[in-house]
């Protein structure tokens, strides 16, 4: 879970029920900017946006949204933020401050209805979907992996006892792209592995008893109405897995969630 930032004049950006940077080599997905405490010395703009109680969406054609002015921004200033994005090869941005939405874009096509890949962003809501199930009891966080998916799950038999749940959300599970051991997961040395990550889809649905979209709805997209929000099956080095897609709104939901620590009203 991730506090709110307390430093004045800060903007944090990032997309993402616990909050994140949605980017791509092609795409600024979804870009939810959040304002804990800006200033801004611009004519006609308040140097502190009042204060406004956060506010959870509904269904996105409720979806509230604040002048920019109101919520502390420069709207020359954030449009021009915007329009760079746009010449950066972005499809979507999303700017979301207490909830509320200040400022959106599109271009190449997508509308607030567009569906798109969340990519690697994907992993946190993966991170999100496990804790969550930490929380309830359904998984121990330092349990070896093979508790949940058997043994020889990976291509280290030294190792695999040792590979916890844990060292699987924090890329240190000491295999590579092959699940080969390249260092002793006690060494808690960082190497990003998808193959490796992608094994916690396992463990979910060894631990549920349910598929991975089916745990996802249940938990995340229906409560907080991620409605366009999708699993793709999908491959990587040979191992089964997913990819979530959907649309910026949708994320910009998630990273709400995010900054209010997991708690959806």
């Amino acid at each position: 879970r991730l506090a709110e930032s307390q430093t004045p004049n800060v903007a944090v950006i990032g997309t993402s029920h616990r909050v994140m940077l949605t980017r791509s080599l092609r795409y600024s997905f979804a870009l939810l900017v959040s304002v804990f405490s800006l200033g801004c010395a611009a004519d006609g703009v308040p140097t502190s946006p009042s204060v406004a109680p956060w506010y959870f969406p509904g269904s996105d054609a409720s979806w509230e949204r604040v002048r920019p002015a109101e919520a502390g921004f420069d709207s020359t200033l954030l449009a021009a933020a915007l329009n760079w994005a746009g010449v950066q090869s972005s499809s979507a941005v999303v700017v979301v401050w207490r909830g509320r939405i200040v400022m959106e874009r599109y271009w190449n096509g997508w509308t607030t209805l567009t569906r798109g890949p969340y990519f690697s962003a994907g992993k946190t809501i993966t991170a999100a979907i496990t804790l969550d199930l930490v929380h309830d009891g359904d998984v121990v966080l330092d349990a070896p992996a093979s508790t949940y998916l058997g043994a020889g799950w990976s291509r280290n038999a030294l190792d695999e006892s040792s590979i916890s749940l844990r060292r699987l959300l924090s890329m240190s599970s000491g295999t590579n792209d092959s699940l080969q051991r390249i260092f002793a997961p006690t060494s808690a040395r960082f190497y990003y592995n998808n193959p490796a990550y992608y094994q916690l889809f396992g463990v979910i649905e060894a631990a549920t008893g349910q598929t991975m979209p089916a745990v996802t709805a249940a938990r995340l997209l229906t409560p907080i109405g991620m409605s366009r929000t999708l699993l793709l099956a999908n491959e990587d080095t040979g191992e089964p897995g997913y990819i979530f897609a959907g649309s910026a709104r949708d994320f910009a939901r998630f990273g709400k969630l995010m900054l209010n620590k997991g708690n959806w009203n």
